[in-house]
């Protein structure tokens, strides 16, 4: 009575225990399983009881902890498979840190259930309820340590509901707190927060299930200034030094919206991709619709981007200049040679064709080349095709890849950037005996392979010397998967699951492999790039 002790479990067993008032008991599980069915908890605690590892599982009607004493979980888990919660605190003071680890598939109960008279803290581990909700509280809550930094990262608790419900005020320093349908039933129930930090909102992918997240994090405001248009969304909260996102698009009767800049008059861009850092306002650029052309080829200007394509003389090299954001699919026969500036403006297209369809020469130099929810390609480039990148962006986000090479020759050079989003097409794909030559540049696939190769394919130039930065390809799999001819002579390659997939036909001379990894936005990426011996 009233002495610590340690009880060691040596076997997995089944059966309900009781702890008294008068007991501190330190439980040693092991890499045991602590079990119970019946209609009774397996550990009725009304003294203190410390958890560290090993597993407590319950199929039972009321859970698998009923604790009124005090109960201190720094690993292990508690897993609840019955019609109740795994950790019900009647009147106790519950801590939860560490790797601790509690799930509920419960329909009727939280994971943890804090009744009016109960204490709970939570600095660490996973609490998750795949059907419900991960925490109730009627009590004393806290989540996380105020310390003047915030961990958004741990504690998590996630629920197949909502997230947190509570019903009483709370303190939240610390965590993530998600759920498929909500994250917490009431911020204003919030009393205290770590000092300036702000709530934020979002939204994840978890086993291909959308969950809202709630947590606290620094922000800046965005302005939305319309000028003499309306936008719904006047006032954006974003983390610091985030990414925008998605923006808003305004309206104004006889104006056509050509996107958000730094400057009321001219001024940068702003797109989706831009990081904000401090409180900022952007402005909407308007073009007069009884201006009708999009795009000019010297002095002549054009209704449409196909139009001045077709204007372009057969067999000789022409610009032709973007003069308005537009949104249309084109395509080059093989008589015609382009230089496609794009400007600082957006070429884009969301149904079920290629943006640009490329049977003759194009040469792209900038601007932007957008495709946000098409089934198709960004740019398809045929047999005879052949397509020359040297600077600008082209975003597949739809349903293919930003570039689809069916057998024509396609150069990546410069700062040109090729991004993609899809989930079953790579960034750059080269196939039917295309030929791709990338010697500078960025290739990223958020959800594929950066460049997936069937053909022949060469990375940088063989002369002797590495870069060993660009060009870059990086893929939430592979940074390449390669079938075909491969010659690696400059540049990196990144992949959460491999660099690469695949083998290297041909090398720098008297060059080694370097394999190592990468950490970037909280994902291990393993990279491959060469060094002279």
């Amino acid at each position: 009575a009233n002495t610590e002790t340690t009880i060691t479990i040596l076997k997995n067993t089944s059966e309900h225990a009781t702890i008294p008032n008068n007991k501190n008991i330190v439980l040693n599980i092991q890499s045991y399983t602590i079990s119970n069915d019946i209609s009774i908890p397996v550990f009725t605690n009304y003294g203190t009881l410390k958890i560290s590892n090993g597993t407590i599982t319950s199929n039972a009607t009321q859970g698998a902890i009923n604790n009124s004493g005090t109960l201190l979980m720094t690993g292990g888990s508690i897993i609840a498979t019955g019609n109740r919660q795994a950790i019900y605190n009647d009147g106790g003071n519950l801590t939860i840190s560490g790797s601790a680890y509690l799930s509920s598939s419960t329909n009727q109960r939280a994971t943890v259930q804090n009744l009016a008279n109960g204490t709970v803290t939570i600095l660490g581990g996973t609490i998750v309820s795949e059907r419900l909700r991960g925490v109730e509280n009627l009590g004393t809550l806290t989540i996380g340590v105020k310390d003047g930094s915030v961990d958004s990262s741990t504690p998590v608790i996630r629920g197949g509901d909502t997230g947190l419900n509570s019903t009483v005020s709370y303190n939240f320093y610390d965590g993530i707190i998600k759920g498929k349908n909500g994250t917490i039933n009431d911020e204003t129930l919030i009393i205290d927060k770590e000092t300036g930090y702000d709530t934020l909102y979002g939204t994840e992918m978890i086993d291909s299930t959308t969950y809202k997240n709630f947590r606290l994090a620094l922000t800046v405001t965005v302005t939305f200034d319309p000028g003499d248009g309306t936008v719904d969304e006047p006032t954006r909260k974003i983390e610091k030094n985030g990414k925008i996102g998605t923006l808003p698009v305004p309206e104004q009767t006889g104006f056509t919206f050509d996107g958000w800049f730094t400057q009321a008059n001219g001024g940068t861009e702003v797109t989706r991709n831009t990081t904000i850092s401090n409180d900022t306002t952007i402005y909407a650029h308007w073009t007069d619709n009884s201006i009708v052309y999009v795009a000019s080829i010297g002095q002549n200007t054009y209704t449409s981007l196909q139009a001045a394509i077709n204007a372009v003389p057969n067999n000789t090299q022409t610009t032709i200049k973007l003069e308005r954001n537009t949104s249309e699919h084109v395509t080059v026969s093989s008589s015609k040679n382009i230089i496609l500036d794009c400007q600082n403006y957006t070429l884009s297209n969301d149904d079920s064709n290629a943006i640009i369809t490329n049977n003759g020469r194009v040469t792209f130099i900038g601007g932007t080349i957008d495709t946000t929810s098409a089934t198709n390609a960004a740019f398809n480039n045929n047999s005879s095709g052949r397509f020359v990148m040297t600077g600008g962006s082209i975003y597949g986000n739809g349903g293919k890849q930003a570039i689809y090479n069916n057998g024509g020759y396609v150069e990546i050079s410069g700062n040109a950037t090729l991004n993609c989003t899809s989930t079953q097409r790579a960034a750059l794909h080269n196939l039917n005996n295309g030929t791709a030559l990338v010697t500078g540049g960025t290739i990223i696939s958020e959800n594929y392979f950066a460049i997936e190769n069937l053909a022949t394919m060469t990375i940088g130039v063989k002369d002797g010397t590495i870069d060993a930065t660009s060009p870059m390809a990086r893929g939430k799999t592979y940074g390449i998967k390669n079938t075909g001819t491969l010659n690696f002579y400059d540049g990196i390659l990144k992949g959460q699951t491999a660099s690469i997939n695949g083998s290297i036909t041909d090398e720098e001379d008297n060059s080694s492999e370097v394999n190592s990894t990468e950490v970037i936005g909280n994902k291990t990426y393993y990279t491959l790039h060469l060094v002279l011996n």
